[in-house]
């Protein structure tokens, strides 16, 4: 599921079951606690900086840690920022934010990758 709407208030999407891209090979979960707080976090920052110019919203999506940055292949078109808490291994850093600005609003979903 996708959702297509200005991010106001992060839906309740953040708590369903996040599914894998096809060649991942972790299986779907749930986001821990942490991941939610990080995904609102995001979320709000997402809003903040395209809708509103936030300059600290950018400065927080831009983090080293949350390696924000574009996708290639299937994916094409759409920004990836990570979302697990503290992980240092691009490797570990396997839930990510994907989304991308549409006319009216901003295009989101939870993946998991690696």
């Amino acid at each position: 599921m996708n959702m297509r709407t200005p991010i106001i208030m992060p839906p309740l999407f953040i708590y369903d079951v996040v599914k894998k891209v096809q060649d991942a090979s972790h299986d779907p979960r749930y986001l821990t606690k942490d991941e939610k707080i990080l995904a609102n976090q995001v979320l709000n920052d997402i809003y903040d900086y395209y809708f509103l110019g936030s300059q600290d919203a950018y400065n927080r999506l831009k983090d080293g840690k949350r390696n924000w940055h574009e996708l290639k292949r299937n994916y094409k078109g759409w920004d990836s920022i990570y979302i697990n808490p503290d992980e240092e291994d691009d490797l570990e850093n396997i839930v990510r934010i994907i989304f991308k600005v549409v006319e009216d609003g901003i295009e989101w979903n939870i993946k998991i990758f690696h």
